[in-house]
């Protein structure tokens, strides 16, 4: 929206109550920015203190490289990913921060991330803590934090000591990152919603491809081809040229224009397929064992915010509870192929 009225002279033919709107929420936005930046300098500043160098990518990271004004980048969080063995000692500096974890599922494989928020003035400030950069064991084994980290470009526009990931990860992610919530929901609003078709994201592809030299498209052909990400990336930039005009150099397309690579096979795949190549992608059968246990049976503090936080139920109803929902759940993209395929072929 914020981006919406810094056009606001193509607005004047729009009704005036979309107008309206419009303005009332890019206000809203520029205060919160406000905020949000002196919560993240808090943030980087603490964590540095204890010698740990966080990673800005995604949303926040693009605001403050990429934008001429971070207003103009929407968005509800702050992704964030620090080394593995800082991973505790950060949710600690956080926590001393007032910020409060998000229960969720926790364990060594199950989940590489954690959110927490700090609520300042009816305003939610939210980081998601990332000891990699997705919870699929397959996609989060794509870039590492040394990686990124040698890669990492200063962020002086948001606050002293902070960084962010590089230009040519930035792109690789921005293009990985829709693809992605295919079959796992994002959500505006506490509302769910599928798949990758977000203007906002198309446009930080657009101004990414835009901002690139020779020498890094050159970078982005390699490490696209290294990590299997050449469709995933031609399909991101192709998406920012059917809304924006995005141009990109032939010699790119040509190169990205590759079949049978294993991501896009697993971004295309059901979920159940999904589970299935996350579970093979974990080396040594205990620590699939380990994965498996920690899929199945969550920690009590979990399950009981989860499902009964008001309540003492017997937890192996719980227990039981979720494994009916999981099943259910994965069943329905099935039962919605099977309906279409009926009405397609009565």
């Amino acid at each position: 929206m914020a981006l919406l009225h810094e056009h606001a002279p193509r607005l004047l033919t729009w009704p005036s109550s979309v107008r309206d709107a419009v303005r009332r929420h890019a206000f809203f936005q520029a205060f919160w920015e406000l905020r949000h930046q002196q919560v993240l300098t808090e943030a980087v500043a603490a964590l540095r203190a204890k010698n740990i160098e966080p990673i800005l990518f995604k949303g926040t990271a693009l605001a403050y490289s990429l934008y001429p004004n971070p207003v103009w980048r929407s968005r509800g969080d702050t992704d964030m990913i620090v080394a593995p063995q800082d991973w505790a000692r950060a949710s600690e500096a956080l926590v001393a921060l007032g910020f409060r974890r998000v229960t969720g599922v926790s364990g060594e494989f199950v989940s590489y991330q954690d959110s927490y928020t700090k609520e300042i003035n009816s305003g939610r400030h939210t980081i998601d803590l990332h000891r990699r950069i997705n919870n699929s064991e397959l996609l989060s084994r794509l870039f590492s934090y040394a990686e990124l980290r040698a890669e990492a470009s200063s962020l002086p526009e948001l606050c002293d000591g902070a960084m962010a990931a590089g230009p040519v990860h930035a792109l690789l992610l921005a293009c990985l990152h829709p693809a992605t919530h295919k079959h796992h929901p994002y959500f505006v609003d506490s509302i769910a919603y599928y798949g990758g078709d977000r203007l906002i994201w198309h446009y930080d592809v657009h101004l990414l491809v835009q901002s690139f030299t020779q020498v890094q498209w050159q970078e982005l052909v390699d490490q696209a081809a290294a990590r299997g990400l050449c469709a995933i990336s031609l399909d991101g930039i192709n998406q920012a040229a059917a809304c924006y005009g995005t141009r990109c150099p032939d010699f790119v397309r040509r190169a990205l224009t590759k079949t049978g690579e294993r991501v896009m096979t697993y971004i295309n795949a059901g979920s159940l397929r999904q589970s299935w190549i996350d579970f093979t992608a974990i080396p040594g059968f205990g620590n699939r064992l380990r994965f498996a246990r920690e899929l199945v049976f969550p920690p009590r503090a979990y399950m009981r915010a989860r499902y009964e936080p008001s309540s003492d139920a017997w937890l192996p109803w719980l227990y039981a509870r979720r494994a009916t929902g999981g099943i259910i759940k994965r069943l329905r993209p099935v039962h919605r192929a099977l309906t279409r395929h009926r009405d397609r072929h009565p």
